[in-house]
């Protein structure tokens, strides 16, 4: 199935999962809304810091912003899931902390935007893919290496590295800008 990011609601449409899903990484809300909006989760988890962090732990575009724009992305959130009250649950929180507080085999769908560098995808993927029930699709955006004006990007290593470890072949999507590729695959 060759898909866009904006498909994969329809894609867990077709794979009939309509549990508990989570982004991990959500910034403004743009992406939450488009899986909101296209999906039947029951409930969908939005995980992010809000908080910039010094370049050398994050090199990103979307990190070298000031705490007040930081502030208004939490609150652009917060106000974009008004409309979606028992379906959107927002944690504030460290991602690879935030994945402690949840059982393993408890989600149906996992999608992975936060920090691009390599050791903070790698430290997600291992974090967060216990967490996925077999059958659950497991997935992300960004599949590129590169240090660019964009940022430092580490993804694709961490994802083909990991996906290598458990015999899993990642199926990339086409983005809105040739570069910027979301992954997934089911467990």
């Amino acid at each position: 199935m060759n898909i866009g990011r904006n498909d994969i609601g329809k894609l867990l449409e077709s794979l009939k999962l309509t549990g508990f899903g989570v982004e991990i990484g959500v910034e403004n809300g743009l992406y939450s809304k488009v899986l909101l909006s296209t999906t039947k989760l029951n409930k969908l988890y939005l995980i992010d810091l809000w908080e910039t962090q010094s370049v050398e732990i994050y090199r990103d575009m979307s990190n070298s912003v000031t705490q007040d724009i930081q502030n208004k992305r939490y609150q652009d959130v917060l106000d974009l899931t008004k409309e979606y009250p028992d379906r959107a649950v927002i944690i504030k929180m460290d991602s690879v902390v935030a994945a402690k507080t949840f059982d393993d085999n408890f989600f149906d769908f996992i999608y992975i935007d936060a920090n691009h560098k390599y050791e903070a995808v790698k430290n997600d993927i291992s974090a967060w893919y216990p967490k996925l029930k077999n059958n659950g699709l497991f997935s992300g955006h960004d599949y590129l290496d590169v240090i660019n004006k964009f940022g430092e990007f580490g993804v694709k290593r961490a994802v083909d590295e990991f996906c290598k470890s458990i015999n899993k072949t990642p199926t990339i999507t086409k983005g809105r800008r040739t570069q910027f590729h979301s992954w997934y695959f089911v467990k």
